[in-house]
């Protein structure tokens, strides 16, 4: 049986909430996943997994306290001798690598932050307040010693040793997370990584290096819609509105035309027309 080891850094930040869930409790907990995009120019994740991440790509995930009462609530450690505020452990490990065990560590707490003020820094407090309708969010960073990280299927259960300290309701909604580990071997895995990593650039404000991506995603497969539209997305808000319209004309062109045939095979519940009128009301914010 073969061990793999991973190590985990953490961080918190809290966060504020837009849409509370679905249930009526004061305090919920859920186990999310972190930096997945989807899949656009690749299958969707292999059946028992709900995310695909590519061999080398970052993998998170997140453990939300949100407070869904209009007052606010005390947290707390379940234990001051407890230095770890996340718990994670492997309850299925990768194919073919086998039923390993997944070997999981915590680094030491950084911060926790709202828009004001640090909450937690350090684990040197074990007792903060958590203001109405919004999250503490704790989110574990795995990264694997081996390289690369092997190609499978992936099942953590991740909880906190997090809990409420007023005497509030704390309902934990979700407690696992699976997620596959995928090779990259064909030119669609390598037009869906560097989609991917277009994306994430975009999303952190690094428009100048999703731009470069997208060249290189258009280098090995030039009829790709999606990155003639982020493209234009990317001239808007450089203040480029005529190279927008002309990218996303582009873009129109070869949806209409049916030339992106990776999104065409790929593209899941998501009808061609659909996207033909996201594309069309883009043009028509600069036209």
């Amino acid at each position: 049986m073969q061990r793999l080891i991973c190590s985990v850094g953490l961080m918190l930040v809290v966060l504020s909430a837009e849409r509370q869930p679905a249930r009526e409790s004061q305090l919920e907990q859920a186990v999310l996943i972190g930096e997945s995009y989807g899949t656009i120019y690749n299958p969707r994740p292999t059946e028992n997994a709900d995310f695909m991440f590519f061999q080398g790509e970052p993998v998170s995930v997140h453990v939300r306290v949100f407070n869904n009462d209009v007052v606010p609530h005390w947290l707390a450690r379940r234990s001051a001798e407890n230095e770890e505020l996340l718990v994670l452990r492997s309850v299925g490990a990768g194919t073919p690598v086998g039923r390993s065990e997944l070997a999981l560590s915590v680094s030491e707490i950084t911060e926790a932050r709202s828009d004001t003020a640090v909450l937690l820094k350090k684990a040197e407090t074990d007792r903060f307040e958590l203001a109405s309708k919004t999250s503490l969010v704790m989110t574990a960073r795995l990264r694997c010693l081996r390289t690369p990280w092997p190609a499978g299927v992936y099942k953590l259960k991740v909880g906190s040793t997090v809990d409420a300290a007023d005497g509030a309701s704390l309902v934990v909604t979700s407690e696992t997370v699976s997620f596959e580990i995928r090779a990259i071997r064909s030119r669609e895995d390598r037009v869906e990584l560097l989609r991917r990593q277009a994306t994430r650039q975009l999303f952190a404000g690094g428009y100048v290096q999703a731009d470069q991506l997208f060249d290189e995603l258009l280098s090995i497969y030039p009829e790709s819609y999606l990155a003639y539209l982020l493209k234009g997305d990317i001239a808007l808000r450089l203040g480029r509105k005529a190279d927008a319209k002309e990218l996303y004309n582009r873009a129109l062109t070869i949806l209409t035309e049916g030339r992106d045939t990776l999104y065409v095979r790929f593209r899941g519940s998501t009808t061609l027309e659909e996207t033909i009128r996201t594309v069309q009301a883009r043009l028509e914010r600069v036209s």
